[in-house]
């Protein structure tokens, strides 16, 4: 009982340390409550096995569909995504990349993006 309890405190912690990720590295502040629900369903369901940018990525992930493609700065803040996210993996801040890839797919699909064509940060 006290195993579960200490594990959801330290997801939980984790998923905190994600958004300052989040608003230090991709310059996207999460606060918005449909935002702060979707950070928590990862921290909830993959908060024991990801590190802070790793969940950083997964939200990321999320967020791409919810970003309409016709926005005037959609494509521009994709792309930061992911040479950002490739920066993180190059540094081993990012070890689980099938994250990335996952958002490399939405980048391809809902945005006509290369992502091998984005040098990383």
């Amino acid at each position: 009982m006290f195993g579960r309890m200490f594990r959801a405190f330290a997801a939980g912690g984790t998923g905190a340390k994600a958004i300052r990720v989040l608003g230090k590295t991709y310059n996207l502040e999460v606060s918005h409550p449909e935002h702060l629900a979707m950070m928590h369903q990862i921290t909830q369901y993959r908060g024991e096995s990801l590190n802070e940018h790793e969940m950083a990525v997964a939200f990321l992930v999320r967020f791409a569909y919810t970003i309409k493609p016709d926005h005037p700065q959609a494509r521009r803040e994709i792309e930061k995504y992911v040479r950002m996210s490739k920066g993180a993996y190059n540094r081993g801040f990012v070890q689980f990349d099938g994250d990335m890839q996952q958002l490399f797919k939405a980048a391809r699909e809902r945005f006509g993006i290369e992502p091998d064509e984005i040098e990383a940060a």
